[in-house]
């Protein structure tokens, strides 16, 4: 599919998004799952309780993941050569599993590190009891 704005929301369920292109994609659920598969241009996922699991060949947007409950995983087949990662978590981990990371700040709550020149922006916000951030 391509559009200029895709908007897909359910109150709870399932969310897959797979081989799209828009200037900007928002998948929202209160509980579920979220999964979005080679998604091109800036997108959002937002999550009350569940997972967001992101997977692209590469960086082609900006990708901003909230979930107050659950954990967000988002996976490159490509390494991203240009990548500014913003993870701000309550509890939980941050993993990152990418090489060429400069890391600008790394405690318990925040990560900030960069790719290159950081051309792209991956900003995770999570607040949970129990979960993590996985970028790969």
């Amino acid at each position: 599919m391509n559009a200029r704005q895709i908007d897909l929301s359910v109150s709870s369920g399932r969310i897959t998004a797979e081989d799209q292109e828009a200037e900007h994609s928002l998948l929202k659920t209160s509980s579920g799952k979220i999964v979005a598969t080679n998604v091109i241009g800036d997108m959002t996922g937002r999550m009350s309780s569940g997972d967001i699991t992101i997977r692209n060949d590469e960086a082609t947007g900006n990708i901003t993941a909230d979930a107050s409950s659950g954990g967000v995983t988002v996976e490159y087949s490509e390494s991203p050569t240009s990548l500014l990662i913003n993870n701000k978590s309550s509890s939980g981990k941050g993993i990152v599993e990418l090489d060429g990371v400069n890391y600008e700040e790394k405690s318990k709550s925040t990560i900030i590190e960069t790719i290159g020149s950081g051309e792209y922006e991956l900003n995770v916000d999570v607040d949970i009891s129990s979960g993590n951030f996985t970028l790969r």
